[in-house]
């Protein structure tokens, strides 16, 4: 009886010893497929569908999200990219309130903890805007409106809000969209959630300086967000396209044939899945 205690002990040791191993194991392995101890800053177009959400890495641990996708969508590919012991993210920017750019905020609150919101809640009218609103309250999760010429600072990040302008009466909905040019040393990457033509012109006409090296397409490349114009003054390398299957027949070919004339390269999430930028001197270059 005692042999069969003491084999029963070891068999307990054994097992646990295996599984101790395989949680190490994965840590280690999670950790350094999230870049743990990065000396620079990366940006990560998550695959999230048809729809948007980037998540921008710090070397000082700092993380920033910009857009969640729709419900559901984002947690996946977020975890994969996160430092496993990570669960804060000091700031998330929802573009507008499109289910698609919000739909996974309410996830994404239950698993991490968020310092900051920056949304416009103006023209949030929708059930699932609303409930980013009460989630926020809730987890005393500070709230932040973007408006043209806001600046956000985070460690050697600049968050420069280019639009909405104050007054959102004429906009619909996607043309009030956030429009975010960050900066981080060399590298400068512009953000336009669903800007349509008549926001784009708008922007433009504000001789704004919209350069940048890496464009997040506007929604992901409908023929209503192509304006020439905005684009060429961009004047990007690369560009991402946050898209997934649809029946929209996004990208369309307006864009895509207009992108390929200036000469950008055009990178896809409904090809490549989730998509990586590292800064460096040279701008942003893809992984």
């Amino acid at each position: 009886m005692a042999s069969e205690r003491i084999n029963k002990y070891y068999n307990y040791v054994l097992i646990a010893t295996v599984f101790l191993a395989v949680f190490i194991w994965s840590t280690v392995s999670r950790n350094i497929s999230a870049d743990v101890g990065r000396n620079n800053a990366k940006i990560y177009f998550l695959d999230v569908g048809q729809g948007d959400s980037a998540l921008i890495l710090l070397p000082d641990n700092q993380e920033i999200l910009i857009d969640t996708g729709k419900p559901g969508a984002l947690l996946s590919e977020l975890n994969a990219k996160m430092p496993a012991f990570d669960k804060k993210i000091e700031a998330v920017f929802l573009s507008h309130p499109d289910n698609d750019h919000i739909g996974s905020f309410l996830q994404l609150a239950a698993s991490y903890k968020i310092d900051k919101l920056y949304f416009n809640d103006e023209n949030a009218t929708t059930k699932t805007a609303q409930g980013v609103l009460e989630t926020a309250k809730n987890k005393g999760i500070e709230l932040a409106e973007v408006k043209k010429g806001d600046n956000f600072y985070f460690g050697r990040l600049e968050v420069h809000a280019l639009w909405p302008p104050e007054n959102l009466d004429w906009l619909s909905s996607n043309d009030s969209s956030e429009v975010l040019k960050i900066t981080y040393d060399q590298s400068d990457v512009l953000f336009v959630g669903d800007l349509e033509i008549k926001g784009q012109e708008a922007l433009f006409r504000e001789n704004e300086d919209l350069s940048a090296d890496l464009l997040k397409v506007s929604h992901h490349g409908s023929a209503g967000a192509w304006d020439e114009n905005f684009t060429k003054a961009v004047g990007a390398k690369n560009a991402v396209i946050s898209v997934g299957a649809n029946s929209y027949g996004h990208p369309t070919k307006t864009v895509l044939e207009g992108l390929a004339k200036f000469g950008i390269n055009i990178y896809r999430t409904d090809e490549e899945g989730t998509i990586e930028f590292d800064a460096t001197d040279n701008g942003w270059k893809k992984r």
